[in-house]
């Protein structure tokens, strides 16, 4: 087999005639990161970065260092392979968790580049838009485990429901996906187990066409249909704790256990597909996300510190407001003796101490986030005041940004701040440093 670069493939122009553009926004959308393409990686490579990627030809993934990541896909035609490399930059994304995610990506987009190869690329806009990710999750989370297909059709379905309407009104829902019925019961009848099991009745094939007031019944914050995929969806799982549980709680909760799934709706608004291993994939106004929440809490909680039940609850808070339309900004200083020279006006909330960690004072608390300016709270999780009016006179912004992100990123030249927009997009700020969620 001879190398070429990408750069020299027969159809080359059409590539560049808009596909490139899609697929850079795919993949910036995907992990939240800057995106270049190099299509001519032999020669480009080893001079920028140092690797020669012809010592392992084979290989789809290389650490550039702690904020950029490579991957490499193959497009084979006669007895020629075309390299095509990409390179991922995002603060200490050599951490990810699970890092398997880039071969299986490499992987896709090499697939997907060979089949619109054969049309010369000019049908490459139907392989490099959320398709592409679509089929990198049905990858991942199937490999070596579930049969792909299968997932693929449940996650058509899924999407499907996220937009049904039961009664006139969108509603959420879930599904738990696992290879053992038996962890679930053994679960259910342990001392302090998190969860009970049901039998159902009735059983639902997972082939049916979509029946509203079947899945209206598992509310997919705390009770979830459970399966083995093999063919009838028979059981329901119930949290013993009846509280709302996200998808950063789910993970913590340890509910779903090995290589088992969590398939899960937010009224009309979200898709979620959750991993024991801390990784979600959430469909999100028309975009695939991906979100690892040990990296996450790894990032924050270097940043910040506070314990880790402080974390949970400030991650809920966020999550919450992101899911339901909340547009809000939550500031945690490090210093709370200047918070002055940040903010114009604040206003206490109470003589009472408030903390985000009592789950008595949610009503609350969301009333306070969802009030106009920023929320103030302090490492420990008590709320110190809200409607706090940060000071903007001398910025200049060098891009297009609201007000509330900007308010956001000169707070958190004083510790850290959250911007969650009305549609739903989450904004962290630590410094200068700034991810999207």
């Amino acid at each position: 087999m001879e190398y070429k670069n990408f750069r020299f493939i027969h159809g080359y122009e059409n590539f560049m005639r808009g596909c490139q553009t899609l697929l850079i926004h795919t993949l910036e959308n995907f992990f939240s990161a800057k995106v270049r393409l190099h299509f001519e990686p032999l020669r480009e490579i080893l001079p920028r970065y140092g690797i020669d990627i012809l010592n392992c030809v084979e290989r789809k993934v290389y650490g550039i260092d702690k904020d950029n990541v490579m991957i490499v896909s193959h497009v084979n035609i006669d007895d020629f392979s075309y390299l095509l490399a990409i390179v991922f930059n995002l603060k200490d994304i050599s951490s990810f968790t699970q890092k398997n995610i880039f071969d299986v990506l490499a992987s896709s987009i090499s697939n997907a580049l060979q089949d619109s190869q054969c049309s010369l690329f000019r049908s490459s806009v139907l392989h490099f838009d959320q398709s592409l990710i679509h089929r990198t999750i049905v990858k991942y989370v199937s490999k070596g485990k579930y049969d792909p297909y299968k997932i693929f059709n449940l996650m058509s379905k899924f999407n499907a429901i996220r937009t049904t309407t039961f009664e006139g009104k969108y509603f959420s829902t879930g599904l738990i996906i696992t290879k053992s019925i038996h962890n679930y019961r053994d679960e259910a009848n342990k001392e302090g187990g998190i969860g009970s099991i049901f039998g159902l009745h009735f059983k639902k094939d997972i082939y049916d066409e979509i029946d509203t007031r079947f899945w209206y019944l598992a509310d997919g914050h705390s009770t979830f249909f459970l399966t083995d995929t093999k063919k009838d969806i028979h059981y329901m799982f119930v949290y013993k704790n009846k509280m709302h549980y996200d998808a950063n709680r789910i993970i913590q909760s340890k509910a779903i256990k090995g290589r088992d799934l969590l398939f899960k709706t937010e009224c009309g608004r979200e898709f979620s597909i959750i991993t024991s291993k801390s990784i979600e994939f959430i469909y999100q106004e028309n975009t695939w996300r991906y979100r690892d929440y040990k990296w996450l809490q790894k990032q924050i909680m270097n940043f910040l510190p506070m314990s880790v039940d402080v974390y949970n609850a400030l991650i809920h808070y966020v999550l919450f407001c992101s899911k339901y339309d909340i547009s809000s900004i939550i500031w945690m200083p490090k210093d709370l003796n200047s918070i002055d020279n940040y903010v114009s006006v604040k206003h206490a909330v109470s003589n009472t101490k408030i903390n985000i960690q009592d789950p008595k004072a949610e009503g609350l608390i969301i009333r306070l986030l969802s009030s106009d300016g920023a929320t103030i709270i302090s490492s420990d999780g008590a709320i110190k005041y809200y409607g706090a009016i940060a000071e903007l006179k001398d910025v200049k912004a060098k891009t297009p940004k609201g007000t509330g992100e900007s308010a956001a990123s000169i707070l958190a030249k004083n510790g850290m701040s959250f911007k969650i927009s009305q549609d739903a997009v989450i904004k962290i700020f630590m410094d200068s440093t700034m991810l999207k969620l």
